[in-house]
């Protein structure tokens, strides 16, 4: 960014006229540049890393537009909450049986929605499932060797 002669946009609008990436940034593209108002450590900005002003306002599939993190949440509130929520509550869920799911969690995922969606979506809601449901109660153990054992390049190349 800091070294390129056009700014974040004007390169993604590149893949967008290339056969090859057009199918797929023109989907993205928009979830992403919102995102430009903040530095690649997280910090606010207004400049990217060379100096030029940032535009964060992008149209989002189906003609709305909004500008930065705060028109992105209102598109995804509008249109697209319960794939959000959905979606939040699979990626949380594998993370913390430390698995991917089954057709066997679908169920826990309803219910994670369900209470959020109840409880004004609170992320609180998400994890209190989880942590409350047979799946993460009954979670099979790893083996202690594994959760003991430091584990060194040395001893392990003796092996």
């Amino acid at each position: 960014e800091a070294t390129s002669e056009l700014p974040v946009r004007d390169l993604l609008a590149k893949h967008r006229d290339n056969v090859a990436c057009a199918a797929c940034h023109k989907r993205i593209d928009s979830f992403g540049l919102p995102f430009e108002g903040y530095s690649p450590v997280g910090g606010a900005r207004t400049k990217d890393l060379a100096g030029r002003l940032v535009d964060t306002l992008v149209t989002y599939p189906g003609g709305s537009t909004g500008t930065g993190v705060p028109g992105l949440q209102a598109f995804i509130r509008e249109n697209r909450q319960k794939d959000f929520l959905t979606n939040i509550s699979r990626k949380l869920l594998a993370f913390a049986l430390n698995r991917s799911l089954q057709l066997s969690d679908e169920t826990l995922v309803e219910r994670m929605v369900t209470k959020a969606s109840a409880n004004k979506y609170s992320f609180n809601f998400l994890v209190e499932t989880i942590v409350s449901s047979p799946q993460f109660l009954n979670k099979r153990a790893v083996e202690a060797k594994q959760t003991t054992e430091i584990r060194s390049p040395i001893r392990m190349a003796q092996k």
